[in-house]
């Protein structure tokens, strides 16, 4: 009798112990974007791990913007002092220097165009121009260099589409993307560069660099090959030789950067 009794006793504790069924319920959270407005003056320094964010310097750069939501950095160019000469002579570029944005050191790169769009639509594209004046003196347009020639000689391209957080694809020459290589400017408008629609969303730098100046190393650091003191094989000033050229006297010219949306 006694040993039913402990029996039935084991069996109810076991009964207590029977886990309740869960219960589930799924909500969401949604958010909607519109498009950007400005977007500021900020490059990310292509094929950086982790991405070096840099400032341009408003001395050597320009900053427009082009329409809500993308804008336009282009480059001064710098070409130093040459020497007057019977031959004709070939001058490059100085470095443009950059501000590394959460460092604050200087980082130098060649002549470089950023075009930073976040209107984040698919049906629209942009296409940016560039025309150049003749090279005159500085303070009398009459006195100018005959036959002087700025020429872009091989650009690199690379776009920032933001494909997966974290590992943007930042990569050379993407497809969408229209660039002639060289161009020598001129006074009528030729085309430098196009982003197809939907192609030039968030940053594209179009790098002058013709000796490959600009690199990162295997891991994403950045390499410091260029100094203020550099001078950049990818732009071209061809000087004639035996031309009348006044010496200490600055002599420059206009380079107008067109750009255009759609829509």
């Amino acid at each position: 009798m006694k040993k039913k009794l402990m029996t039935s006793a084991i069996l109810g504790l076991g009964l207590i112990l029977v886990a309740p069924a869960a219960l589930a319920a799924d909500t969401i959270g949604k958010i909607t974007f519109e498009p950007g407005v400005d977007p500021g003056k900020v490059l990310e320094l292509p094929d950086t791990n982790p991405p070096v964010k840099v400032t341009p310097d408003d001395n050597e750069t320009k900053t427009e913007l082009a329409s809500d939501g993308i804008n336009f950095t282009v480059p001064n160019l710098d070409f130093g002092t040459g020497q007057i000469s019977l031959s004709k002579e070939t001058y490059n570029p100085k470095a443009l220097k950059f501000t590394g944005v959460d460092d604050n050191k200087d980082y130098f790169l060649p002549p470089t165009v950023v075009v930073r769009d976040i209107r984040g639509s698919k049906t629209s594209g942009w296409d940016m121009q560039i025309s150049a004046g003749e090279l005159a003196q500085k303070n009398d347009a009459t006195k100018k260099i005959a036959g002087a020639q700025i020429k872009f000689v091989t650009p690199r391209v690379f776009s920032n589409n933001g494909l997966t957080p974290g590992n943007q694809e930042i990569t050379a020459g993407l497809a969408g993307f229209t660039f002639a290589s060289p161009i020598e400017l001129a006074a009528s408008p030729k085309p430098l560069i196009s982003a197809a629609n939907g192609v030039g969303n968030l940053q594209t730098t179009y790098m002058l660099d013709d000796e490959s100046k600009y690199t990162v190393n295997p891991t994403g650091e950045f390499v410091p090959t260029l100094t203020a003191d550099s001078k950049v094989k990818g732009i071209d000033l061809d000087i004639p030789g035996g031309v009348a050229i006044d010496a200490a006297v600055e002599y420059n010219a206009t380079l107008t950067w067109t750009m255009t949306t759609a829509p």
